[in-house]
């Protein structure tokens, strides 16, 4: 299959990906049913009834959850490389647009994240800022801080620096309720304005915990916002035919890191 393409023309292999992405993306949250909190042990009970549910999320977990928050953080990276390296060849520089773009990405991500909790656009949009110093920095460097975040280098500072225990005010809850106690409430029996409340300021605290603590995911998106970067600037998805055997080698050793 011929993959290659002129300069400026779209590279529809990745809008490919990029839907293959979604599809993931929507999976996982219906299976987690959109609640973007840790559940309690009687919702939980409620979530998941019998055997088949268990068997269900299982393989949910084992073969969609990490591949498809890895594919749309890579596509991430990808598409920042791409939207400057086009500006570039005419001549343009696209800093500013970008950073205006993601400016904006941020506002339309916290409006969303008071409707729901588990709104993943600010967390993009704060680490995409970083990746504007990013974009001229060499291909080894790339490569070393993105396995070095991988390898969670990342999680590791903060566990030494805090010694395991919060990074976030009230342990990511509202200071008198215990963790995620407010928000249920809030969701099951509160109004919109109640939602709202408990997601604008303790809904964020709760994410940035999970994102930068407890999970680390936050250092391994922005690993793979690099990568992106990276397989952009070798021009990969534009010599996959030449490139064929290389990239059967390097999804082996990225399938085992996504497991």
């Amino acid at each position: 299959m011929k993959t290659s393409s002129l300069p400026g023309q779209r590279l529809h292999i990745i809008d490919a990906f990029r839907g293959f992405a979604l599809i993931g993306v929507v999976l996982v949250h219906m299976v987690e049913q959109y609640l973007a909190a840790a559940p309690s042990e009687e919702l939980r009970a409620v979530m998941v009834q019998g055997p088949l549910d268990e068997a269900i999320e299982f393989l949910l977990r084992l073969l969609v959850t990490g591949k498809f928050f890895a594919m749309f953080s890579f596509l991430f990276g990808l598409s920042f490389f791409i939207q400057m390296d086009r500006a570039a060849s005419r001549g343009v520089n696209y800093h500013g647009r970008f950073l205006w773009r993601v400016t904006l990405l941020l506002l339309i991500g916290y409006m969303h994240s008071l409707f729901y909790r588990g709104d993943i656009l600010t967390i993009y949009a704060m680490l995409a800022f970083l990746l504007v110093p990013f974009y001229r920095v060499s291909n080894k460097t790339l490569l070393i801080v993105s396995f070095l975040l991988l390898a969670g280098a990342g999680r590791y500072l903060v566990f030494a620096l805090n010694g395991g225990e919060t990074i976030i005010p009230f342990g990511a809850g509202e200071p008198h309720l215990p963790r995620n106690v407010a928000y249920f409430d809030a969701v099951t029996s509160g109004s919109l304005l109640d939602v709202f409340a408990s997601n604008a300021v303790f809904g964020h605290l709760a994410k940035m915990e999970w994102q930068l603590n407890f999970n680390g995911r936050f250092y391994l998106t922005f690993a793979f916002f690099l990568l992106g970067l990276w397989v952009g600037r070798i021009r990969l998805f534009e010599r996959l035919d030449e490139l064929h055997g290389a990239v059967k080698r390097i999804l082996k050793y990225a399938i085992g890191l996504t497991l």
